[in-house]
């Protein structure tokens, strides 16, 4: 959310560490505004404290719900007291934020990262479907993959693009593995290693939960698929409904799948239109401008 856009505009980006010194970090890098983002650790507050004492705007960044972790929940609650301007990047992260931190945020979404692809849907009999994102995702996937398996009619690969081997990855893994006709690929998370699969992807699969720590969540994974010219099965999350015209958008990957294989120039259609739409949402010129705005209004 604040890396990229801070990188395109040549800001200076700074990791700060436990055992730092707040001041002399503050001596070295001379902001006028500090954007905070990511936090982990009590020492960030300080960081911020002293930031307040020589009178730097403070942004603080909010990414997820952490509710359920009251470490980094009393982290978040107590940067969004100390900040003058909160940045989220949902209208239910920002609905969260009021509800639990009584403050108003101002909704910056996150740009896209991967290259343009050519929209296109023309699968053949067995379907190349892929899913990336964190371990911390992971618990969505049966949800969303079960259906599939349960199918036996369908033929589907499953490429799994993520940083590291869960529990639940695992059972999923197994499940597949015993079904004729289905087969899984597990691949370690890189840049260019998402970018190759999505250019061989059919179709990218989105499964989630209604959980209020995912319906939060921004559009970034839907954005990328649509980016990358491939349609997406995308649960209806609060953020995908916002984009479920160039997708397609519900509870049920089974019937998501089912919807497009039958209707494949409708589905191309629905990529096409997304890209032009994303492009003047999700662009780093685009978030750039959005971020502009908000230094400008100091």
């Amino acid at each position: 959310m604040a890396f990229l856009p801070a990188q395109a505009r040549c800001e200076t980006v700074a990791r700060f560490l436990p055992g730092m010194s707040a001041t002399s970090f503050l001596d070295q890098c001379r902001p006028t505004t500090l954007v905070l983002t990511k936090a982990f650790d009590p020492s960030i507050i300080a960081l911020a404290q002293a930031a307040r004492e020589r009178s730097i705007r403070i942004v603080a960044v909010l990414c997820d719900d952490r509710s359920e972790f009251p470490q980094v929940h009393g982290l978040d609650l107590a940067l969004a007291n100390l900040a003058d301007v909160v940045v989220v990047q949902t209208t239910a992260m920002a609905q969260h934020v009021r509800e639990v931190f009584g403050r108003e945020s101002t909704i910056i979404e996150e740009p896209y990262e991967m290259p343009a692809g050519i929209p296109r849907f023309n699968p053949e009999k067995t379907l190349h479907l892929l899913w990336y994102g964190r371990f911390t995702n992971h618990d969505t996937l049966a949800a969303g993959i079960l259906p599939l398996i349960d199918d036996p009619a369908l033929d589907f690969r499953l490429t799994v693009i993520t940083d590291r081997m869960t529990e639940h990855l695992s059972v999923l893994a197994r499940q597949i593995g015993g079904r004729a006709g289905a087969s899984i690929e597990l691949c370690p998370w890189s840049f260019d290693g998402q970018a190759k699969a999505l250019e061989n992807a059919d179709m990218v699969i989105i499964p989630s939960l209604d959980r209020q720590d995912k319906r939060v969540k921004g559009h970034n994974r839907l954005v990328e698929s649509i980016r990358g010219g491939v349609l997406a099965v995308a649960y209806s999350l609060p953020a995908y409904r916002e984009l479920s015209e160039f997708c397609w958008c519900g509870d049920d990957m089974h019937t998501g799948l089912t919807w497009a294989v039958a209707n494949r120039e409708a589905a191309v259609d629905r990529i096409r239109q997304g890209q032009a739409y994303i492009e003047q949402r999700f662009s780093i010129d685009a978030v750039s401008s959005r971020w502009q705005q908000l230094f400008d209004a100091a």
